[in-house]
């Protein structure tokens, strides 16, 4: 009879707990760098006060957050709230997630236990990597081929003298209206100095490999946000690529370039990849190409002194 009533209320103990707090996960087997997600949730009485596991930057040595939120559902009686855990692993093998606790009111419980099978990325026998390929020139016109070099250095004179002129009035009108208005330079101007005074301060160099790439990425994020009139501050490289791809606001060539320069911040970041001095060079040839590819033609000023927006329409300087 002890036993009986002892199994019913480990019974009834177990169904209250499920009833309570819930764990699943959408997958236990990825390959490198793929993403995984973990749903804890609790539903609990109005009052009671919900603390789910404050999580920093891995769930043990080797699983990576890639991002956490936390929500709350209401209905007439109780409230559900959900934390939801994005992760991935850079690691081949097996990796165990162990158990959280959330407390409730007074009460702590024990989420499942899991364990994460990665595996290497299913390559071709004979995937190798490519060379870039050279910038395209586009061949010359017949007027440029005629054109004799004297023509070229007197409209040349001209040219100067008149831009001269126009500058030198430009600078005194404004001069005397505008004295304290800051000089606002070109978005892609701006974007490449970013990308030199980075590889200035040799961070590569120093080992800040993490560091250093994490600025590249900036620099980038921000420039393509001003450049297509997007916020690109809370979006992942991923999301960033999606929505650009969709637009078609890039070339394939500039898309593929882009591409490689989030991965390798990615690997940077999350799987600690160390590339060397040479591949920076190479990324910093590919940042300022896409840079140069993407650039606004500088837009005319209205009458009211206001400046044109960064229309994705507008043709390249």
């Amino acid at each position: 009879m002890k036993k009986t009533a002892i199994i019913a209320i480990l019974i009834c103990w177990n169904v209250g707990f499920s009833q309570i707090v819930r764990s699943k996960i959408d997958t236990t087997r990825i390959q490198i760098g793929e993403r995984i997600t973990l749903t804890l949730e609790a539903t609990v009485e109005k009052n009671d006060k919900v603390l789910f596991p404050q999580i920093k930057d891995t769930l043990g040595n080797t699983l990576e957050i890639i991002s956490q939120k936390i929500t709350k559902s209401v209905d007439k009686t109780k409230n559900t709230f959900t934390q939801t855990i994005v992760f991935t692993s850079f690691e081949k093998g097996e990796h165990g997630l162990e158990p959280m606790v959330i407390r409730i009111a007074d009460n702590e419980y024990v989420t499942n236990s899991y364990t994460i099978q990665v595996e290497e990325p299913n390559l071709p026998d004979d995937a190798k990597m490519h060379p870039i390929k050279d910038i395209y020139k586009d061949p010359k016109s017949v007027l440029e081929q005629l054109l004799t070099p004297f023509v070229l250095l007197i409209a040349g004179i001209v040219l100067f003298l008149a831009l001269f002129i126009v500058i030198v009035f430009y600078v005194l009108k404004s001069k005397r209206k505008h004295k304290n208005k800051p000089i606002h330079l070109p978005i892609d101007v701006v974007a490449r100095k970013k990308i030199d005074d980075l590889y200035a301060k040799e961070l590569m160099q120093k080992g800040e490999v993490k560091k250093h790439y994490s600025e590249l990425v900036s620099i980038l994020k921000e420039y393509i946000g001003k450049r297509y009139a997007f916020s690109t501050e809370e979006l992942l490289s991923s999301d960033i690529m999606l929505f650009i791809q969709n637009k078609k606001w890039m070339t394939t060539k500039d898309v593929n370039h882009l591409q490689t320069l989030f991965n390798a911040a990615d690997l940077a970041k999350f799987a600690k990849s160390k590339p060397s001095l040479h591949a920076s060079e190479e990324h910093k040839i590919l940042a300022q190409e896409l840079i140069e590819d993407t650039k606004p033609m500088i837009a005319i000023q209205e009458i009211n002194g206001s400046q044109a927006h960064n229309s994705p329409n507008l043709v390249r300087r």
